[in-house]
């Protein structure tokens, strides 16, 4: 009895097994590359298409692959296109970043020169404050005067380096 189940199994299985099999409409053979009629949605291989598409059959003339590459030439070629743009448009992005932190190292040594001048130039009113003390009007708003100029003086270059 377990010998007849055993042969049952392995024939259901076979059944199972064919029944997963794709053979080509054409020539009746296993296909592992499957291409599709998109008209009839029959597999064949993919050279049998071509064969089958130009066959005479009154059901189905199979849409031939020639079409299909095509499609996915230009498909291709529309990607390529489009890699080849975005590729130049990061290497522009990667341009214009590297003249941003240029400009950006030379906006910070421009400002660590200019604290490095009113720190110099509030040390000279400084002294300058303690060889007059009789002059004490005009050594207060002197370093107004210098700083603000010194101010204005940063505005420039800074507007400057923007043109």
């Amino acid at each position: 009895m377990a010998e007849s189940e055993k042969s049952s199994e392995n024939s259901s299985l076979k059944k199972n097994e064919k029944k997963n099999v794709i053979l080509c409409l054409h020539c009746k053979k296993k296909v592992v590359n499957v291409v599709k009629c998109k008209k009839c949605n029959n597999s064949f291989h993919p050279a049998c298409l071509e064969q089958a598409g130009e066959l005479k059959n009154t059901n189905c003339m199979h849409e031939s692959s020639k079409v299909r590459r095509e499609s996915v030439n230009m498909l291709l070629c529309e990607e390529s296109t489009e890699l080849d743009l975005l590729r130049t448009l990061v290497k522009e992005l990667q341009s214009k970043n590297r003249i941003a932190e240029e400009n950006s190292q030379l906006l910070r040594e421009k400002v660590h020169f200019l604290e490095d001048r009113v720190d110099y130039l509030n040390k000279k009113v400084q002294h300058e404050n303690t060889k007059h003390p009789s002059d004490s009007v005009t050594s207060n708003e002197e370093p107004r005067k210098i700083h603000n100029a010194v101010a204005n003086n940063e505005i420039v270059i800074l507007e400057n380096l923007k043109c």
